[in-house]
């Protein structure tokens, strides 16, 4: 079973006597990679749900490699092979338990 783990960063700037604040969300995820397609699809629901404070600027997955995950969720046919071919509702379990650890 793949688990994940949210790191999220708030910094302050100051520019011409204007202060920012930039956020920036780390997701560290335990299961044998991770794509594209899934950070996008994460990217797009965190946004939706926080009224863009997250966006494909400030918001990073990386996974460790472990082979105790789900499988067919990766959209390449050698590492869906194992599970018969991509897997929508493992996908979509992936993505929605990212966007659950997510503030």
């Amino acid at each position: 079973m793949a688990s994940s783990e949210t790191c999220v960063v708030f910094t302050e700037k100051t520019v011409h006597r204007r202060s920012y604040l930039t956020c920036l969300i780390l997701v560290f995820l335990t299961m044998l990679r991770t794509q594209v397609l899934i950070f996008v699809q994460v990217v797009e629901e965190l946004s939706n749900s926080t009224n863009g404070l997250y966006n494909m600027d400030n918001v990073m997955i990386s996974a460790t490699h472990t082979h105790s995950g789900v499988g067919g969720y990766l959209m390449h046919t050698l590492f869906d092979l194992p599970s018969y071919g991509f897997s929508l509702q493992s996908f979509n379990a992936m993505v929605s338990g990212i966007v659950k650890v997510c503030p």
